[in-house]
């Protein structure tokens, strides 16, 4: 799912789901990463703060902790032709840019 505008995760997740999306388990991401070998490789190998990563795509998943340095879920990227499975944290006041990828479960 493409944003249309920036927004924050609580928003992102509600305008989903009324759109008939559901989110993923944590463990797909795992299965995700495992088996999307040909993601498209990053322009920017640099991890960034206070932005999704380059070419990353955002598993959405359901949040386990409201703690702002618990991991909130999983992001998947491909860097110099390495596939890469991360966590990311941010809190609920976090705005997404709307160039950014999300993955929902339809």
């Amino acid at each position: 799912m493409h944003l249309t505008s920036p927004a924050t995760l609580p928003n992102i997740f509600t305008s989903a789901q009324e759109q008939g999306f559901k989110l993923c388990s944590l463990e797909a991401a795992i299965y995700c990463r495992l088996f999307w070998k040909d993601q498209p490789v990053s322009n920017d190998s640099a991890m960034h703060r206070q932005k999704a990563p380059d070419s990353s795509v955002t598993i959405a998943s359901p949040i386990i902790s409201e703690d702002v340095d618990c991991p909130k879920g999983f992001y998947l990227r491909n860097v110099n032709h390495k596939l890469w499975l991360r966590g990311y944290t941010c809190d609920n006041e976090f705005v997404w840019d709307r160039s950014d990828l999300f993955a929902f479960q339809k």
